[in-house]
């Protein structure tokens, strides 16, 4: 075989090889490639968190108020709500201590016939016991379902603790993640309402006033924009319209009414309590000119 022709078979044999050689796998583009992707941008975090000083180093959110804070802020205070799987394995343990208790003092209290019975063993048994753990999930700002907290809620509106029942109340109200014992057909905002009207128709019945609580109320339903059925509005300013009359303030009487009025056309039922303190007004009016 002469030179040329050897030549020859030397690069056909060379390129049968290659085109029978597989080829290199070429990677994908950075861009296009995920795990590429999620790698630079740890990348890029991490030197982002080496180069910055200590000062600005980020850090995870406090979610807690400070342990001081006060029992009752007012309810637009109160930090966002959390989920229930965030409360501690710790908070969890005591949670079911404390409503074991709550079971066994409703079970106590369950041959009690009479009402001053039940409410007497509410107030010197049943709630010393929770009411510590109570305050201290309001005083280290915890924000976990809280079955416990509601029942002594409802227990101190029972015994006519007005102030905490209500302080309290605000502050569960709030949060936003408490639901009422499934015995009870209202939410809470509503038996909060109905609690502290029964209790503001007894003062009345026995001349006495229903301040500071009622206008607490009230100007919590109306800064907080509480979604209430009307009848529940309006009976809260008849009943204030009725203390401000008994205490001789006719004008602002009236404007309660009007409020009653305002929330509840149809079913206010003010009509005649309206026109008596415009009445009494006018004449105390004239009486002073």
């Amino acid at each position: 075989m002469n030179p040329l022709s050897r030549i020859a078979a030397k690069r056909r044999e060379q390129k049968a090889q290659a085109q029978a050689k597989p080829k290199a796998q070429v990677p994908a583009p950075a861009h296009l490639n995920p795990l590429a992707r999620i790698a630079a941008k740890r990348r890029e975090q991490k030197a982002q968190d080496e180069a910055m000083p200590p000062a600005q180093a980020p850090t995870r959110r406090n979610r807690l108020p400070p342990a001081n804070a006060q029992r009752n802020a007012p309810p637009e205070a109160a930090p966002e709500p959390i989920a229930a799987d965030e409360a501690s394995p710790v908070a969890l343990g005591h949670i079911a201590q404390y409503q074991a208790a709550v079971d066994a003092h409703i079970a106590a209290m369950a041959p009690m016939k009479d009402l001053t019975e039940r409410q007497a063993y509410k107030a010197a048994t049943a709630l010393p016991e929770i009411m510590p753990f109570v305050d201290g999930y309001i005083d280290n700002g915890d924000r976990y379902p809280n079955s416990v907290a509601v029942q002594a809620m409802i227990w101190l509106f029972d015994v006519g603790n007005i102030g905490r029942a209500l302080s309290l109340a605000f502050r569960l109200i709030a949060q936003g993640i408490h639901p009422m014992p499934n015995r009870f057909d209202r939410d809470m905002r509503t038996f909060v309402c109905d609690a502290l009207y029964d209790w503001a128709s007894e003062q009345l019945k026995a001349g006495q006033d229903a301040a500071p609580y009622l206008p607490q109320l009230l100007f919590a339903i109306e800064a907080n924009k509480w979604p209430l059925h009307p009848a529940v509005i309006s009976k809260l300013y008849v009943m204030a319209a009725k203390h401000l009359e008994r205490l001789q303030l006719f004008g602002e009487a009236a404007s309660a009414c009007m409020r009653a009025m305002e929330a509840n056309p149809e079913g206010h039922g003010c009509k005649g309590l309206y026109a008596r303190c415009l009445q009494a007004q006018k004449l105390a009016d004239q009486a002073s000119a």
